[in-house]
């Protein structure tokens, strides 16, 4: 279930256009006064999940290894392999560990906290605010909900702050690095095979099956890094669509209701 399809795309401006299909199907699902079985049930696409957790470890562990048998590849300095590739190759992968380690940790507290408060402490404060009256009472629970959004977003304002966690940025990097290897752009070619435009599968034929098998072997540990970016990316846009939906629900129990 997802709103808006890029990190920078959370702003009131996107928020107050995509609430209004929200406020709609909110109010069908979860009926005021709110109950947490339901609120529940309605966030549960937004949830993070030890297979999230996994994933991203799993990438996290491959990335400096991998680092190393791309240097490996360089120093040897085999006229077999592009080293212009190689050199790109560990640019992009150099990319990822601190990013993914930062996101590691930013999505670990929220899944606990989501196993634990973040719903019992939403329906709780969202059903307080039809009810407040006084302006010290407004505060109060504007306070309350900024404590939330703030954890979400990792920032004060109404936007996602993702700079240091995996973002668009290495998600291009990736993908663009996985079309490569598949094109087998870490073997050199000659300049008759470029003039030819050489199908990948007719230049493996002239290159030995232990040297094809190490790139193999590289190609595979790349695409678990990749899976685990994308993995954190996703984790990352449903944090922004739970501080949408979260945008929707003000909205709503502030406006006089029903």
């Amino acid at each position: 279930m997802l709103y808006i399809h890029a990190l920078h795309h959370l702003t009131t401006k996107t928020a107050e256009v995509e609430s209004v299909y929200l406020i709609r199907d909110i109010k069908t699902k979860t009926p005021y006064p709110l109950k947490e079985a339901q609120m529940q049930e309605y966030f549960a696409d937004f949830t993070i999940s030890e297979t999230d957790q996994q994933l991203m470890a799993q990438s996290a562990s491959l990335v400096q290894p991998t680092i190393e048998t791309v240097e490996r590849l360089l120093r040897e300095n085999n006229e077999l392999h592009e080293s212009v590739a190689l050199q790109r190759t560990l640019q992009m992968l150099k990319n990822v560990p601190a990013a993914m380690q930062k996101n590691i940790s930013y999505t670990e507290a929220i899944m606990y906290w989501q196993q634990a408060m973040f719903i019992p402490d939403l329906t709780a404060v969202f059903n307080s605010l039809p009810k407040l009256k006084t302006r010290e009472e407004k505060i109060a629970g504007n306070d309350k909900l900024n404590v939330i959004f703030g954890k979400i977003l990792r920032n004060t304002n109404f936007a996602f702050n993702g700079y240091d966690l995996v973002n668009e940025g290495q998600v291009s990097e990736m993908n663009a690095l996985m079309e490569s290897l598949n094109k087998g752009f870490l073997f050199h070619l000659s300049l008759e095979e470029e003039l030819h435009k050489e199908n990948f599968d007719n230049i493996k034929k002239r290159i030995s099956q232990d040297k094809l098998q190490e790139i193999e072997e590289l190609q595979k540990n790349i695409e678990t890094i990749k899976r685990g970016v994308d993995r954190a990316y996703q984790c990352n846009m449903r944090m922004v669509n739970v501080a949408l939906v979260m945008y929707a629900y003000v909205k709503w129990l502030n406006s006089g209701m029903p």
